[in-house]
């Protein structure tokens, strides 16, 4: 496998514990760059460290907790990334397949809460230190599995509260995946940040294999797939190609397969589904509260209102006809770029570099719209108060 070089560069992956995504930390780090990995277990996550940096020769390598199943955390762990001051490459890595129906902290199902919905909020989260790097790339990992849904992602019935199929449900949630970068791509289009999936090979690896699958024909299946599936190793080779190589740079919105662009099933190419799919995926975000802390809710809305109100530009700025969720999530941003059209240079605001404070403001959102961020000096700041 040919590896490029990743020195200075920041790479922030899910799910990097085990199996691909353990394999494709080694293979970045061993490049060179910082990697963040961010982990549901965090035992399991420390010893990765630990096995990543020994093996890569190279210790720039951490875990920070985060649960894809609850937004919360999503948002907690994307908080606490506010101290990068860019990230390189975002590795939506981790995903899981469940035998029986459960769901999110926020009452999603399991499986589209966690491959999909997690990743999206997180993903949007970030966007503002993806946009601070020099060339970003947002890599989605998902699989040929998006094969076995060719009616499309069921908006209508995406938490499977009927009827119920475990290998139905992780095929769609693959092809939320597929359709997600796909949707991304052409939102970032111009921005110098590009958008790819992948299917990674048919990998052998824990997946699966710790309590998800429940049933005896599917243990029996994942037990003989040990001996046909390849191993960790290669199935991270093309998660290492797209997050590195010059090529994958060329491009946006791909499917990418033994490091090289293959077409997607026609239901993972279809641009009206990837638009519905992303319009739906934002209601369910809003529907269980914007990110924000206890009690702000209001709080938020009257800065939000009065930012409207005030500030030419605001119609530009924001979608039409958004929800006050949406542009309550979208607020910091409108208001750092209020701060930069005015040309305020203090520091506490903008610090010595305008773009990387902005990647700091950007995230921030919980405690600036929870009341933590001085809303009569800012007000101030930018002829609103």
């Amino acid at each position: 496998m040919t590896t490029y070089p990743m020195d200075g560069r920041t790479v922030v992956i899910t799910g990097g514990n085990s199996g691909i995504g353990l394999e494709t930390c080694v293979g970045l780090a061993a490049a060179g760059a910082r990697v963040v990995m961010g982990c549901r277990n965090t035992a399991k996550a420390e010893a990765a460290v630990a096995d990543v940096r020994r093996r890569s020769g190279n210790d720039a390598v951490e875990s920070r907790a985060v649960d894809l199943a609850d937004l919360r955390s999503v948002e907690a762990f994307a908080d606490g990334l506010s101290d990068l001051d860019h990230v390189d490459v975002l590795i939506n890595n981790a995903g899981l397949i469940l035998d029986e129906r459960t769901e999110t902290a926020q009452g999603f199902e399991g499986t589209f809460g966690t491959n999909h919905l997690g990743h999206f909020h997180l993903t949007r989260l970030l966007l503002p230190q993806v946009h601070a790097a020099p060339a970003c790339r947002v890599v989605v990992v998902a699989s040929e599995a998006h094969l076995w849904a060719p009616q499309g992602v069921q908006i209508a019935d995406v938490n499977r509260t009927a009827k119920y199929s475990g290998w139905v449900v992780y095929g769609q949630s693959k092809l939320a995946n597929v359709l997600f970068a796909r949707a991304l791509s052409r939102r970032l289009e111009g921005s110098g940040v590009v958008a790819h999936s992948l299917h990674p090979g048919s990998v052998t690896t824990n997946f699966g294999k710790e309590g998800d699958l429940g049933n005896a024909f599917s243990r029996q299946l994942m037990k003989v797939s040990e001996y046909v599936l390849i191993s960790p190793e290669k199935g991270a080779r093309t998660s290492i190609h797209v997050a590195s190589s010059p090529d994958a740079a060329t491009t946006s919105g791909d499917y990418w397969t033994r490091s090289r662009r293959r077409k997607a099933a026609p239901w993972g190419r279809d641009d009206v589904a990837a638009e519905a799919l992303w319009t739906a995926s934002e209601r369910m975000v809003a529907a269980v509260g914007p990110c924000i802390g206890p009690g702000s809710y209001e709080v938020g809305l009257e800065f939000l209102h009065r930012f409207e109100a005030d500030s030419p530009g605001s119609g530009a700025f924001f979608r039409p006809g958004a929800s006050d969720d949406k542009r309550l999530f979208d607020l910091p941003a409108f208001v750092l770029w209020r701060l930069e059209q005015a040309g305020v240079a203090d520091a506490a605001w903008t610090g010595d570099d305008t773009r990387v404070d902005a990647a700091r403001f950007y995230s921030n959102r919980r405690a600036f719209l929870a009341g933590e961020a001085d809303f009569g000096r800012l007000m101030s700041a930018i002829s609103l108060g």
